[in-house]
């Protein structure tokens, strides 16, 4: 091959090279895996998620209400604070 040919082929590699690389560093940047606060806050709202909710609180008062019984404590204030991280 000629002189002539081998330089286009090598800048259109070069480019390549180059276009790859900003995608991984735009995908570093941006690309996290954390989905968008609206998603979440969708499903945050959804049945499954309150259902859990419940099941687990649920739970949490029965347990309570077994440590009362086992160690005789009388519970006089209890509250279930559901946070999403």
């Amino acid at each position: 091959m000629s002189e002539g040919r081998r330089g286009p082929a090598k800048v259109k590699q070069f480019l390549g090279g180059a276009a790859v690389i900003a995608l991984v560093l735009l995908q570093a940047a941006f690309g996290s895996g954390v989905p968008a606060a609206w998603r979440l806050r969708r499903l945050s709202r959804s049945k499954a998620v309150r259902q859990a909710c419940e099941d687990a609180e649920a739970q949490l008062r029965a347990r309570l209400a077994a440590i009362a019984r086992t160690y005789e404590l009388w519970p006089v204030f209890s509250q279930a604070v559901d946070t999403c991280t």
